[in-house]
């Protein structure tokens, strides 16, 4: 522990590993009185331990959580169910107000989705109110600042999909070629990289081994049991606590489903592997670009994860970067 503490003092300074420790503190002090000292202990000594065993402990707590809830008949649901071939997306406050990689992916939304006839529909704030009701518990939490944006999209798509069907396609994710209609053809697909030999970086993905992504879900009919479980799950989760266990409580809620029921497992092992080039341009979008690198990448990926929380640069060394190609693309 001593070790650990000198290397943060190394590291980010005295001052930042002070205020690094508070905030550290305040966060076990809120564990505490959501999830009891029990509970704390052992997420606290299982992410000390090592992410395996951080995921193990965080399964076991959602899974004590959502011990009475069961995952409904499929055949129930599917004569209710009707297919759905809409995609949707979303940014709070607006189109006008994206960061630019942001509208490079919602320019590529609309040349490769919205032009290849598929309904697109994008949520904001102004408009969410027209396709589902959240509920009080949640938006008055929401309003306090207690339920972040972040995890209040993950409950509004499990929501929207739930209620219609079709497909949630995060603004961060790119797309290179006209979306695969043939996505519909299964009840449940999603990005699929597992045993593909790409380094899993982040719990997220390490979850289910990169067999599943939260930010692109389709389900082609209405009514999926699946969707509804996580839905349910999320809802129960923000009514009784005011804290994330994780980051991730979305996809742990479908990891409980998954432990759960043979239906969602045979959902899950459906999914061909597709889309292995997912990452690329987390680690490129700052390299020179090269036409013979842009169509090697996108010959067997069609989508591509993006995020507006760095610093891009259309040059570099007075060439043109992936990031100026695309600028350059969707003129902007």
């Amino acid at each position: 522990m001593i070790k650990k503490i000198i290397s943060k003092i190394k590291k980010h300074g005295i001052s930042d590993t002070y205020r690094i420790a508070c905030n550290i503190l305040k966060e076990r002090i809120l564990f505490i009185r959501n999830f009891g000292f029990s509970w704390t202990f052992r997420l606290s000594r299982a992410e000390i331990e090592g992410l395996e065993e951080y995921i193990v402990c965080l399964t076991d707590f959602m899974s004590e959580f959502l011990a009475e809830d069961k995952v409904r008949d499929e055949a129930i649901v599917q004569n209710e169910s009707s297919n759905s071939h809409i995609v949707w997306s979303m940014w709070w406050q607006g189109v006008d107000s994206m960061p630019e990689m942001n509208r490079i992916c919602y320019e590529s939304h609309k040349k490769y989705v919205i032009e290849q006839g598929l309904t697109y529909i994008m949520i904001t704030k102004d408009n969410y109110k027209q396709y589902v009701e959240i509920p009080g518990v949640i938006e008055e939490k929401v309003n306090k600042g207690i339920v972040s944006f972040t995890h209040l999209s993950d409950w509004l798509r499990c929501a929207i999909l739930e209620k219609y069907g079709g497909v949630w396609l995060d603004i961060t994710i790119m797309l290179t070629s006209p979306f695969p209609k043939e996505f519909f053809d299964y009840p449940f697909y999603s990005f699929n990289m597992k045993d593909t030999g790409n380094k899993l970086e982040y719990l997220g993905q390490t979850l289910f081994q990169g067999n599943i992504s939260g930010f692109f879900l389709c389900f082609s009919a209405q009514h999926n049991p699946l969707i509804a479980f996580v839905r349910d799950a999320l809802t129960k989760y923000w009514s009784r606590y005011n804290v994330p266990v994780n980051y991730f409580i979305m996809l742990l809620s479908f990891r409980v489903a998954y432990l759960k029921s043979n239906y969602v497992k045979q959902l899950f092992d459906n999914i061909p592997v597709n889309n292995v080039q997912l990452y690329y341009f987390l680690h490129n979008m700052n390299e020179r670009f090269s036409e013979n690198e842009w169509k090697s990448v996108t010959s067997d990926t069609v989508f591509f994860k993006t995020t507006h929380k760095r610093t891009y640069f259309r040059e570099k060394e007075n060439e043109k970067t992936f990031y100026g190609y695309l600028c350059d693309l969707y003129k902007l």
